[in-house]
Order: C-alpha cells, then structure tokens, then sequence
C-alpha cells in the first residue's frame, strides 16, 4: 500500500493546472499578480508546505530507518521556496493597496498586527495544551520562547518575520519622503532581522526567503515597465530564470555535498555558510520570478484553490498540528506521538482534510474574535478602559524589569553567606594543576565510588548529592565539581578528556584514595570515564554508567545530522555564546526567576528548600561560564579522539539504559545498547542493563538506583 504516495503527484498536477488556461502567442494573462491569481498561488503552495513538513518526518535523511519511507522526496526542498511565495505576495499586496486606497496606513499596524497577533496566540495556546497532553516538559518561560525547538508552535515562525516586515514598511511609508529612502529602510531593517537570525543560529529557513518581501515591493512599483520588458524579450527571460533557478537550487542542496566530497573543512567554514546562504535566496528570488513569467502565460485558478486561499494563515499555523500528530513522534524524537499514521497516502489525506477543516473553524473564531474587538471594544466605554488597561499593563512592564533586576541582585547578595555556610559544613577543597577544587566525601565500605558529572552539570556535588548519601549507607562516595563548575575555580588548562581524567586522578590522590575505584560516569562524562580507564587501569576496579555517552555517538551523530566535525564545532561555539548572553540578559533583567524551575529536576533528591536555594544561586552565576563554553566546544574532539576505543578485556563494565535513551532508537534517535556493545571486549563481565521504567533522570529515585548498583556490585 506504500505505493500509493505516488498519487499525489498526479493530484497535485491536477489540483494546479484543472480550470487553468492557456494565453495564446500574443497574448498575455494580465491577471498574474491580482489579489485572485495570488490567493490561488498561495494556497498551492500551502498545501506544498504541508507536504515538505510531512517529507521530513517520513523521507528525511534524518528519519530513523524504521519509519523512513520514501515518496514525497520532491517536497523535501521545497519549503523555502513556497514560503517565498507567500513573502513576495505580501510586498506585493501591500504597496498596491497603498496605492490603491486613500488613508490606507492610517491604523495599518492595528488591523494587520491584530489579525496575526490573533492567530499566533491561538496557535501557541493549542499547540502548548497538545505538548502538556503528551507529556512534553515545557517550564513557565518556554511558550513564549522564539526560535528552536521550544517555540510554542515551531511552524508560526512565519508570523514572526511577517510582524517585522510589516512594522518596516509601515515606518518607511509613514515617515521617508521619498519611496527610495522607504525602500532602504525596509532595505535595512530586514537585513538586521536576517544578521539577528544568523547571529543567534535560527534555521536558515528564518531569514533566506526575508529578500522576497522587498522585491515584492519593488515589482509592485515598477510592474509597468518591468512587464513591458519582459513580454518584449519573453522566451529569454523564461529561459534565463529557469536556468537561474537551477543552478542556484543545485548550489543551495548539493553545496555539502560537494564539500564533504573534497572534504573542504575549518577554514573554508565561512565561505560555506556565505556561498550556502546565497544558493538560498538566489533560488528563492529566482523561483517566484520564474513562477511570475510563467504565470503572465499560464492562468491558473479552480475553486477548491480558490476556497482554500481564504483560509491560508490559518492553514499555515495550523496543518503542522496534524503533521506531528500522526507522525511517529511529536516534534522532538523523545517525544511519542499519539495517532501514528503508518501509510503515508492515507496521513497525507487526513493530515490535509483536517487541516482545511481546522483552518475553517479557526478562521471563524479569529472572525468573532474581531468583531468582538471592534464591536464592543473599539467602539465604547470598554475601548477607553482597555486603553487605560494596556497603559497601566506598558508601565508596569516599564517597572517589572529594573524591580526584578534589583530583586534578583538582593537575593544573589543575601545568598552569599548561605551559600559560603553550605561549603564550610559540606565542601572538601583539594588542589589540582593549580586551582582549588570541590569534592564532596561521605561514607565508608568496601567500594569507593567515583560520580562523576555531565557536561554542562551546574554543581555536581550538590546535584548528585541525593545519589550519593543513599551510596554511602554502603560504600565511600566521592562527588567532583570540576575545575569551573560548582565550587571550584576557574581552570588553566584546556578542556580535553585526557586533561580532565589527569584532574580527576589529581584530585583521588589529594584526598588519600589510593585503592582501585569504581567510576560511575552519568551523560557525557561516559567518555573522561573512558578516557580514564585507559590512563589508570591499574586504578580502576570497575565502570558503572548511568546513560553514559560512548565515543561512536558523536561519529554517527555527525552522520545522521550531516555535519562535519569543524561545522559541529561552530555551531557549538555559537551556541555557548548565545547561552551566555541570553544567561546574562536573564540575570540582568531577573527574569532567571522563571528559568529555575527548569533545574529543580536536578535537586529532586534532596528536598531541602536551603541546598535548593544554594543551587539556584550557583546556576546563576556559574551557567554557560568560560569554562563550560570550552566544554562545548572540545566535546566532539574528545569523542572523536576516542572513536572506535573498547574497554580493557579485564574491566567489568556495566551500563544502565533507562527507557528515554532505549526508546530514541524507535523514536528517530540513536541505538545507544549497540553503540555500548560496540566498545565491549569481554562480554562475559561487560553488560548492557536495559530499565524500562526507570526514570530518565538518575536525580529521581535514587533509592531503587542505588540498589541497583549495589546488587551489580555484588556480583
């Protein structure tokens, strides 16, 4: 039954060219960019987006092979270019009805921002409530974060730009003299929102459809005799867009590819991303004026286009709700979607019918919404205290944020000597290469057990202190705060594996543990476990990981991402400075309130409101610091130095998988008990222990963990 996804091919066909007709030699379609035509065109190219969406949960290089099936290949690069579509047409719309109707701008920003504002909000709200039902975690700040996978409603990116883009017209109409200084002002300000987007790494797909906009405007107000030059010299033009299109789409798609080939790297990076970026709108930019010339020959237009073009924003913000729905997982591989459609035809037909369906409904709410607003609202005693309302909401929105920087920085100053108490009673410093570090020591027994943290961990002697004291009713247990987390200082060495298995070595003999002991790597530090292993085997009694990361992980996540090595490691830098100006704009303006919940995960264990606070504090100031940017940025070296290591043949290993990480292998993510096995040398003492229903968090039920481990340890 697969086969059948090869149908809507020829319905796309049908659906574009039924009703549709022909100029003949001499004559021309005069009606390409009427507010009909383009409804019609836009609404084709929703249903194309809805396609690329469903592509990429099906056909994508990225889907795991179990649900990878082919058929809509076509659709996969053809989002850019229908959204395109949609920029040019708004540029285009827009200067028109400027000059078509008198007082146009005189309350512009009020009945376009309250159209989209409108949809965008709805949008968000369903797509929140559908995450919660799925049991997604999203913290308090999330609905409302732009960009990533924690965008309330990842598909409404569109909404975003299309905001900007309006408020930069409107100011350039409403305050250039001149249309050529409007157009550089729009010029302009779309030029900061794409260096905006590139700066703080939103997808491509953000900013490299953004110059249609512009060269709509451009086309609606030298349309006269740009046509006049095209009907005059028409093979030639058609034939030169065609060609233009091609090549530039060929550069945008195969670019990669051809650098991986030549395996071009690091210092030809930029020159990547620059020649990429023009592909992309050199494409796009060529796509919709190819679209255009052939247009002025071919009229299309039918009435279920038609129908639809009166309902494509909503279509646009909606359909991606029924695209995950009936995918194998809900936007993110962790995440199990509820209805999975396994025939793909059959998910195109009903993800399509529900969609329009949804589209209707939410048309009419947004219609009653509107005229609830102007009705009631606008018009009457509600619209003056609204105003009163909304100026009373402005300021205190004026005064929240210098009230809540101050609030923030009395408590960061009230917590110094509550923070300085807790290390004093709980905190053992240690001198290695230099710097003082932390470590927390409790218990006594026949084992000591070395935990060692994930990177990026704020405070490990605090967050896996739970861990620990229910560990030390049995055995000795040491928790590390590496050098630039927790407690510690600040490092003078790089961040590389072996650099911080020497650490950790530095940091047992200063504490006069001289026996072999038992290293419990949790995440990522799976591999300064390894790294560890093979510097000190004589030191090592035994591994225990806790969803430990191996160094193959990084050489398939390279695969399955389609990345290069010196690429991963950009974007890693990139992200490292993006989270430490977003931390410190967060700290600044005390709006890092409402990001600790999002950590509190990490002190589950304890359920103490004091080492809470003491953690609270230590993520404030210590998150996304120096130290943890050179982390990020040495991680895929550090697993790829490691490619390919197994364990010593005397070593026993023992791995626990809880069911997040065993069921990314179902989900689209990494078969993570075959990347194990794949380093094991002696199957006899090394082991994957696969528990399904153990929480994905190791701070959670530590009791049942620790027995866990002690009945490995009794073995």
């Amino acid at each position: 039954m697969d086969y059948l996804i090869y149908l809507v091919y020829p319905m796309m066909l049908v659906l574009l060219f039924y009703k549709s007709s022909i100029a003949k030699r001499g004559e021309w379609n005069d009606e390409v960019l009427s507010l009909k035509q383009t409804k019609a065109l836009q609404a084709y190219a929703s249903i194309c987006i809805m396609l690329h969406h469903i592509a990429l949960t099906t056909c994508d290089k990225n889907v795991v092979q179990e649900f990878h099936k082919d058929g809509l290949n076509v659709f996969l690069p053809a989002g850019y270019l229908c959204v395109a579509i949609f920029f040019f047409c708004s540029g285009y719309g827009l200067y028109k009805s400027n000059q078509q109707k008198e007082h146009y701008l005189d309350g512009f920003l009020g009945k376009k921002c309250e159209l989209l504002i409108t949809a965008l909000f709805t949008s968000s709200v369903i797509f929140v409530v559908v995450r919660s039902y799925l049991d997604e975690r999203i913290s308090m700040s999330q609905p409302f974060t732009v960009g990533g996978p924690y965008t309330a409603n990842p598909y409404a990116w569109y909404m975003y730009a299309i905001l900007i883009l309006y408020i930069s017209y409107y100011i350039a109409k409403k305050y250039c003299k001149t249309d050529k200084m409007a157009f550089l002002v729009i010029g302009i300000i779309s030029a900061c929102y794409m260096a905006f987007c590139i700066y703080w790494m939103y997808g491509d797909w953000w900013y490299n459809t953004i110059p249609l906009f512009l060269i709509g405007i451009l086309v609606a107000k030298y349309e006269q005799p740009l046509f006049a030059k095209i009907k005059a010299n028409y093979i030639v033009c058609c034939i030169l867009s065609i060609i233009g299109f091609v090549i530039t789409f060929v550069i945008a798609e195969f670019l990669d590819d051809f650098y991986k080939y030549f395996q071009i790297e690091n210092e030809n990076y930029n020159l990547f991303l620059t020649i990429y970026l023009f592909g992309k709108i050199g494409s796009g930019i060529l796509f919709v004026f190819m679209i255009t010339i052939l247009g002025m020959k071919i009229k299309i237009g039918n009435k279920p286009l038609y129908f639809l073009g009166n309902y494509t924003l909503e279509f646009y913000l909606f359909h991606g709700l029924f695209v995950q729905l009936f995918s194998h997982c809900f936007l993110r591989e962790v995440v199990k979607s509820a209805y999975y459609i396994r025939n793909v035809f059959i998910r195109v037909i009903i993800t399509l019918m529900l969609s329009v369906l949804f589209a209707v409904m939410m048309k009419k709410l947004h219609d009653l919404i509107h005229t609830f607003l102007h009705t009631y609202v606008v018009e009457g005693t509600i619209a003056r205290l609204c105003k009163r309302i909304a100026i009373i909401v402005v300021i205190l929105l004026i005064v929240l944020i210098p009230l809540l920087s101050v609030s923030n920085r009395n408590k960061t100053k009230e917590m110094v000597e509550q923070v300085k108490a807790y290390q004093d009673d709980n905190i053992r410093f240690v001198t290695v290469e230099g710097s003082q570090m932390a470590t927390y020591v409790t218990g006594e027994g026949s084992h000591t057990l070395v935990i060692l943290p994930e990177t990026g961990n704020i405070c490990p002697t605090l967050s896996f202190r739970a861990l620990a004291d229910e560990l030390s009713k049995q055995y000795k247990v040491v928790l590390l705060d590496y050098l630039g987390t927790g407690f510690s200082e600040a490092p003078q060495t790089d961040r590389t594996s072996e650099q911080i298995a020497k650490e950790i070595h530095e940091a047992l003999q200063a504490l006069g543990i001289t026996t072999p002991v038992v290293l419990m790597p949790y995440g990522e530090s799976g591999i300064e476990a390894m790294q560890y292993s093979k510097l000190y085997r004589e030191d090592v009694e035994a591994i225990i990981g806790i969803n430990m990361d191996v160094p193959n992980y990084m050489q398939e996540q390279l695969v399955k991402n389609d990345i290069s090595k010196m690429n991963y490691i950009k974007m890693c830098e990139k992200q490292g400075t993006v989270g430490s100006h977003m931390h410190w704009l967060l700290n600044k303006t005390g709006y890092i309130t409402f990001e600790l919940p999002v950590i509190d995960e990490c002190m589950s264990g304890l359920k103490s409101a004091e080492t809470t606070k003491v953690f609270d504090e230590l993520f404030k100031t210590n998150y996304m610091n120096e130290t943890m940017q050179k982390q990020m940025i040495m991680q895929c070296e550090n697993y790829l130095s490691l490619t390919n290591e197994t364990f010593a043949e005397d070593l026993p290993v023992h791995i626990f998988v809880d069911r997040g990480r065993y069921h990314e292998k179902i989900y689209g993510g990494y078969d993570w008990p075959k990347l194990y096995e794949e380093t094991f040398s002696n199957r006899d003492i090394q082991e994957v222990d696969v528990i399904l229903d153990l929480p994905r968090y190791v701070f959670y039920d530590v009791s049942r963990l620790s027995r866990m481990i002690t009945k490995t340890l009794n073995k």
